[in-house]
């Protein structure tokens, strides 16, 4: 695939459906690094992908797979059916194990499919709670309540299983974030992919967690408090972000026009869209890594309202990240009073008028308000995944819309 690229990494059978189901959205906006993927779920009816269509993306890059050796190589392990979705297909597994064999020799960033080292997770979460014994009645606690629900739906009814042996189930919670924050490391991906909200709150309750002395590694995987806690922070800042975006890629896909066409995806993915999204979330995501905003909820729809000209001119993201300046202000000043004149059904001409005075800053303002849709200079991706098409001065006001109405949810709270 061509420059630039922006990959996430999903626990993809964690979310049960709801992973599969949004396969389609995190291809769209992502290079999709997949752990152990299941063939028996990719051929049900909550697969949001057919097995051929993922095996093409699989072969040409945009998707990757990584697992253990097991899960890539043995068919007997596979199917003694550790649980439903395990089954071995020599169609789909034996593709995938030929595609693992063709890309061993290559470095690990071009390979496709990667076999992972053997897992460590128990021997951490022994020598964790050793370490820390007050958490097995931590854990406990928060199986035992309503908090249970944010623990990714496998590690929870492992868990539960073993819930009348408080510290097995720990034992199991700590040993499956522990793998999955490795995992995440050796993909070298660029951000986390949480498919449901609620499983935000899963790493905060880990992040609540005291440090486990002499294991930064730990710590990273976890985002515990200690040497690595920026490490951490980061990657649940991504985490939410990432799936923010899940969010509105999943409302525009409602307003798509030809979103029951099986090839619009795959025209979104080779077109200039995919590669402007890609673009736009490698900028935010540089940002939240140079600086720990205060406030993550909505952040990627007011940074969109603001990109495509709805409420403001400045980067929402850069001002929540104190970058402004004079000249910024400056500009926000103007916009201000374009606006102000805006929103007079008389002030048409006068706006006018000031766009001619003041060309290079007018011209840009009176695109992004919708006057000059056809050289609107903000960020295409949302048209071109809705429509198809580069944006129009109708589809300019239904995307602000849309904005407006995920916006407004977020911030009373109804959107989950």
């Amino acid at each position: 695939m061509d420059a630039p690229q922006f990959s996430t990494f999903c626990h993809i059978s964690q979310y049960s459906d709801k992973g599969y189901l949004a396969l389609p959205r995190m291809i769209a906006m992502s290079q999709t690094c997949l752990w152990a993927p299941s063939s028996v779920i990719l051929k049900s009816d909550s697969s949001g992908l057919s097995p051929s269509s993922f095996l093409r993306y699989l072969e040409e890059g945009e998707i990757r797979i990584f697992g253990r050796y097991e899960w890539l190589y043995e068919p007997r392990w596979r199917n003694s059916e550790r649980w439903l979705g395990t089954a071995w297909d020599p169609n789909i597994d034996g593709m995938i194990r030929s595609i693992c064999d063709e890309d061993s020799s290559k470095p690990r960033k071009l390979r496709r499919v990667v076999v992972v080292p053997a897992e460590q997770g128990f021997e951490f979460a022994d020598a964790y709670l050793a370490e820390n014994p007050a958490e097995v009645s931590r854990w406990l606690g928060v199986l035992s309540s309503k908090r249970r629900q944010a623990i990714p739906d496998g590690t929870r009814e492992a868990a539960l299983r073993n819930i009348d042996q408080p510290v097995l189930a720990a034992r199991r919670i700590l040993r499956d974030a522990y793998n999955h924050g490795q995992a995440l490391a050796y993909s070298e991906a660029d951000a986390p992919l949480l498919v449901q909200p609620i499983h935000r709150e899963f790493l905060r309750i880990l992040a609540g967690a005291p440090a486990l002395i002499g294991e930064p590694d730990a710590k990273s995987a976890l985002g515990m408090p200690g040497q690595q806690q920026v490490s951490g922070d980061i990657n649940l800042q991504l985490g939410v972000i990432i799936g923010q975006l899940l969010t509105i890629l999943a409302e525009l896909d409602i307003h798509a026009r030809d979103r029951g066409d099986v090839d619009s995806l795959d025209r979104f993915i080779r077109g200039e869209g995919r590669r402007d999204l890609m673009l736009w979330m490698g900028r935010i995501c540089m940002l939240l890594k140079q600086a720990k905003p205060r406030e993550l909820n909505g952040l990627l729809v007011k940074q969109l309202r603001s990109d495509i000209g709805v409420s403001a001119f400045s980067s929402a993201v850069e001002d929540l990240l104190h970058r402004k300046d004079e000249a910024s202000l400056a500009v926000v000043g103007m916009a201000s009073a374009i606006l102000g004149l805006a929103t007079d059904p008389a002030g048409v001409a006068t706006l006018m008028g000031i766009a001619a005075s003041v060309y290079p800053l007018g011209k840009g303002l009176m695109r992004q308000l919708g006057y000059a849709p056809a050289g609107f200079t903000g960020p295409q991706w949302p048209f071109l995944y809705t429509y198809g098409t580069r944006a129009k001065r109708k589809q300019l006001k239904q995307i602000r819309y849309v904005l407006d109405e995920l916006h407004r949810r977020e911030s009373t709270g109804s959107l989950y």
